[in-house]
């Protein structure tokens, strides 16, 4: 058991640092591809007087305006990172030591109500475990489905937007949203036919998951309400921010027990 632990967490580790370093290259990728648009664009008379020039736009990117969301945003994606190797640690650790966990909490609960405590704790890490083990086969699938299918499309970094696919999985909802917008600008540097590929690939991807991984991996996962789950990712993300919206599907769980 503990081996399976020190090879579940060595993968996560490695990919996580393999898709760490590659971050700063997609950003200039994007960059690349924002000024490809640009140019394209630029082309239709009805753009041209909303849009700047490839020399504007530079000008604005190196000059502060920017640059400055770029690294936020980047900051943000680590933070996110770091949110989700959090919780798929923490969760790990727990669901191959339940009882080492639940005994240390229990003794800090009142004798009298020690029984019902170790109950709740209990019902949590199943619900917690299956919800787990759902999301990891979910995210697993996606990442290796998306690193594929970008590279027979021959868009540049598939791994790394394969592995940033897989990360916002982790997100009920706005997740697939997210991980499909770098794909379709990276796709300009390929052709715009290309963006419409990517596009119809997502969106077929994400109905496989929705009407078949889904349904399979639900005898795991605990079934979270769309709507609930919505209200829980606005609050958590009103008062945690990015993190808040990783955190907020596992807190729907534990309270769906």
């Amino acid at each position: 058991m503990f081996l399976l632990l020190v090879v579940i967490t060595s993968g996560i580790y490695y990919l996580g640092s393999q898709f760490v370093e590659q971050t700063s290259s997609l950003w200039a990728e994007m960059q690349r591809a924002a000024d490809r648009l640009t140019v394209q664009l630029q082309d239709y008379e009805w753009a041209r007087d909303y849009l700047p020039t490839v020399d504007q736009f530079q000008d604005q990117w190196t000059s502060g305006g920017v640059m400055p969301h770029v690294m936020n945003g980047l900051r943000r994606l680590m933070w996110a990172a770091t949110a989700v190797f959090f919780v798929l640690f923490v969760g790990l650790y727990v669901a191959f030591e339940p009882d080492l966990y639940r005994t240390g909490i229990v003794k800090l609960v009142r004798p009298p109500r020690r029984e019902r405590a170790s109950e709740i704790l209990h019902k949590l890490h199943q619900a917690l475990g299956r919800w787990i083990i759902g999301r990891l086969i979910s995210m697993s699938i996606i990442g290796v489905c998306t690193v594929i299918g970008l590279w027979l499309m021959g868009v540049p970094m598939p791994f790394t937007l394969g592995c940033l696919a897989a990360l916002l999985t982790f997100i009920p909802n706005i997740g697939p949203v997210l991980a499909t917008l770098p794909q379709a600008l990276l796709a300009l540097q390929v052709g715009t036919n290309v963006v419409l590929y990517v596009i119809l690939f997502n969106v077929a991807l994400q109905s496989v998951e929705s009407y078949l991984i889904t349904p399979l991996v639900q005898r795991y996962e605990v079934t979270l309400p769309p709507a609930l789950t919505i209200v829980v990712q606005l609050v958590m993300t009103a008062l945690l921010g990015i993190v808040g919206v990783f955190m907020a599907a596992p807190l729907t769980a534990a309270v769906m027990l």
